[in-house]
């Protein structure tokens, strides 16, 4: 297996690695993180998150696609946290920003066939497309300041889809993201010595590498998607 997998990405400490329908954010040491992914979703403590690629033919009717990605997590990594996209993975975009001593490195999978804004009535979409986004930092960061990069991130998220100007499947206001975006933040623990931060808000060090590296990696996805499906 090990033959198969690329490193497309790399700073001191972290490494983003692709595999054959999987890419991986994969650290050097045991990291903070949060997450809304459906696989070890909410706080916990970890040293990678994963997308894995799935197609139609790999849910049929009656498959549960939690149960699928729980396989594919312990075929591949057990302990991360994972991801589902149905974009093909040679499009993963990594973007990667420092200032300051303090670093983020942000990898996206985009599409936009289940684009919506936010408020839009719910129900399903004939299409099939998500944002998926995999940040990591640095830096040790509290609890409630990882609630903030997450935050962050997503606003960084909705900037770029804004930008695309792109329009809902669901009604006629612009997109905002996509039904099914998935966002995880991981975050160094540190040194015993070392004070996490407390804030990652746009006025801060944390919050300007967070933020430009999300919106460079989901900008440069939005851009490829576009010129892929609508030409």
């Amino acid at each position: 297996m090990k033959a198969c997998v690329e490193s497309i990405a790399s700073a001191p400490g972290v490494r983003v690695e692709l595999g054959a329908g999987w890419v991986t954010l994969r650290t050097d040491d045991p990291h903070r993180a949060l997450s809304f992914a459906p696989h070890r979703g909410g706080f916990t403590t970890t040293r990678s998150a994963s997308i894995h690629e799935v197609t139609n033919a790999d849910l049929p009717l009656g498959r549960d696609p939690l149960v699928l990605l729980a396989e594919r997590m312990h075929a591949t990594d057990v302990d991360g946290i994972g991801m589902l996209t149905s974009r093909k993975l040679g499009t993963v975009d990594t973007a990667m920003i420092s200032y300051d001593g303090v670093a983020a490195v942000c990898v996206a999978t985009v599409g936009l066939s289940n684009a919506v804004h936010v408020g839009d009535e719910p129900g399903p979409l004939r299409g099939w497309g998500t944002i998926n986004i995999l940040c990591w930092v640095n830096v040790p960061l509290t609890d409630v300041a990882l609630v903030e990069a997450v935050s962050l991130v997503a606003e960084a998220r909705t900037a770029a889809v804004l930008a695309a100007n792109f329009q809902s499947r669901r009604s006629e206001r612009m997109a905002t993201g996509t039904g099914t975006d998935c966002i995880a933040v991981l975050a160094s623990l540190g040194r015993e010595s070392q004070l996490a931060y407390g804030y990652a808000g746009k006025h801060t060090v944390v919050g300007h590498v967070v933020g430009q590296a999300t919106l460079d990696a989901v900008s440069a996805g939005l851009g490829r998607w576009k010129h892929e499906v609508l030409g």
